[in-house]
């Protein structure tokens, strides 16, 4: 069992933006880039497969801090959503949260 945090970015950026920001987490964290290598194929995005990627970096974790950078605030939402109380904080920063998120 294990706690940790994931970092979302935003649109058009990758999981280097969270480079200032990981040495001063003193938790397990990992930066996800949900394009590139590794990643999904940008054509092929949707967020039901960004989830699934984000899921499958996260398996074994007990406890998870999901933080989502702009439009991965929606992303990060689902994530916690499909983790269930395995999430244990949601951390938005200049999010993007779509009307039907808040609704749940």
């Amino acid at each position: 069992m294990s706690k940790g945090i994931v970092l979302l970015h935003g649109a058009g950026l990758g999981g280097w933006i969270w480079d200032a920001v990981q040495p001063h987490l003193g938790e397990r964290v990992i930066a996800i880039d949900l394009h590139g290598p590794g990643g999904i194929d940008r054509r092929e995005a949707t967020l039901a497969r960004c989830a699934d990627h984000v899921l499958e970096q996260v398996q074994g974790w007990s406890e998870v801090v999901v933080v989502g950078h702009s439009v991965s605030g929606a992303l990060a939402l689902e994530v916690a959503s499909r983790l269930g109380e395995r999430a244990v904080e949601v951390i938005l920063v200049g999010a993007v949260v779509p009307p039907s998120a808040v609704a749940r």
